[in-house]
């Protein structure tokens, strides 16, 4: 069993990794972006990113189940993660930095952690 310390250590790693991914494409200021069917933009920042931290977890947390944003759920378990690695992606290709990824964990359906990191505002709650 994980204790809520365990999630935490986690979550930051998962958040550091979503973070050094987003600001390499942050910085590039030219982002193509598709759009997704319910009219939102996705970029390749936020696949990315959403892969890495799902490998990441794979390789963690190989009995946890994912949500991801951009590719849905994966695995099943009483402990899912939800991610979504870039909140606010139409800030994100415009170049502002109010944009964040989300990273969150429930059990047996209660969330038991959440967490907003904002790298270019150099900010995580």
């Amino acid at each position: 069993m994980f204790t809520a310390d365990d999630d935490l250590t986690l979550a930051h790693a998962l958040a550091d990794t979503a973070d050094a991914i987003a600001i390499r494409y942050f910085r590039q200021r030219q982002l193509p972006a598709q759009t997704k069917p319910d009219g939102s933009p996705v970029t390749e920042a936020d696949r990315l990113i959403e892969a890495a931290v799902y490998e990441q977890l794979l390789r963690h947390r190989p009995g946890d189940a994912f949500v991801g944003e951009e590719s849905g759920a994966r695995g099943r378990g009483g402990r899912r993660w939800f991610v979504d690695p870039i909140d606010g992606t139409a800030s994100f290709i415009a170049g502002r930095p109010d944009w964040r990824t989300l990273i969150a964990v429930e059990n047996a359906g209660t969330l038991a952690m959440g967490m907003v990191s904002s790298p270019a505002l150099r900010r995580r709650w």
